[in-house]
């Protein structure tokens, strides 16, 4: 097959999509298919391009829509990752040439998918119900893409005490959580000597006021494998939240805005995988203290790494990759 990306990053987006997507793509590669991109112009995008970006790409610029790119590209498939928005009118056009699969498209749009993939447990019937009964919807956090750095790395052993922990806060952080967990941490008391690496993402909107690193609190780029050095994370929920927990490390969730703080508390209830400490907004010195407090336990860190190791595994690419190969078909 022929199939073409619609991905877009940057510019306040993140880059989850982007990198999860590249993910896939090259799965799909491996399989024997042809891959293209297109994607919203961005100034990321633009330096992908200009590095040598391993697909060819297509920009959309303002006014544009993927159609402009659809007439004779002889393409199987339209892949849709994240939150793009479509009108009616827009998708009827884009499936005069194509089918649609989305992943994870949270908007209205949703319901023009052909295939929906949505690798999250919290939302009810009530999410669906606009569906049409055409529509193949597969929900589980099995269908869980990463970024391909994850796959060459090895799930934490848990020490029997906290010496550094991380703060992760995802790539663009457009509300700068990462210094206010900062600000956080500098007033809490007993930590014994604990270092705090908070890890700046490629797109951290806030590079300029960032506090000077010091031996205990460094400001590094954001890495995996430095990641896995640390014995417990804090985390803005998103999808950095759970690459974490596929590879075992305790969390302290925050949310950094109503909806994904939900998300993460019924993620919290349902599996025990994550410590949800509620909306960015509400946090507090006393209940950041309180939380490391009960991380501090080797058996309660056990906990959590080995529920949240049993709730997201690195096979959802693979299991994505068959979604499309068995649901979509040459012309």
């Amino acid at each position: 097959m022929k199939i073409v990306f619609r991905v877009d990053a940057g510019e306040g987006i993140g880059l989850g999509h982007f990198a999860r997507s590249v993910s896939l793509a090259n799965e799909l590669k491996t399989r024997g298919h042809l891959i293209d991109f297109v994607c919203k112009e961005s100034n990321f995008w633009k330096e992908k391009i200009n590095s040598g970006f391993p697909y060819p790409v297509s920009v959309l610029h303002k006014g544009n829509n993927e159609i402009n790119f659809l007439k004779g590209g002889g393409y199987d498939l339209l892949y849709v990752d994240g939150n793009i928005n479509y009108s009616l009118e827009e998708s009827e056009g884009i499936k005069k040439y194509v089918p649609i699969c989305m992943y994870q498209n949270l908007f209205d749009a949703k319901v023009f998918a052909d295939v929906y993939i949505l690798p999250s447990i919290h939302q009810n019937s009530s999410f669906f119900q606009d569906f049409e009964n055409s529509t193949k919807v597969f929900q589980g956090l099995s269908y869980f893409t990463f970024n391909e750095s994850l796959y060459s790395l090895k799930p934490i052993e848990v020490c029997s005490e906290i010496t550094k922990i991380g703060v992760v806060t995802g790539g663009s952080d457009p509300r700068n959580i990462l210094s206010g967990v900062y600000k956080l941490v500098k007033n809490l008391e007993s930590l014994d000597g604990i270092k705090f690496d908070f890890f700046v993402g490629e797109s951290y909107l806030h590079k300029g006021s960032m506090p000077k690193s010091s031996v205990y609190r460094r400001f590094i780029p954001f890495d995996y494998r430095t990641i896995t050095t640390c014995d417990l994370v804090i985390c803005a929920f998103g999808v950095s939240t759970y690459e974490m927990m596929a590879l075992g490390i305790p969390i302290i969730s925050v949310g950094h805005q109503q909806s994904t703080s939900e998300a993460a508390q019924y993620l919290a209830d349902q599996t025990e995988s994550i410590l949800h400490l509620g909306l960015y907004d509400q946090l507090s010195k006393a209940s950041l203290q309180s939380a490391i407090d009960k991380m501090r336990k080797e058996e309660v860190r056990k906990f959590y790494s080995k529920k949240a190791r049993g709730v997201v595994d690195l096979k959802g690419v693979s299991r994505v990759a068959d979604i499309i190969e068995s649901n979509f078909n040459a012309k």
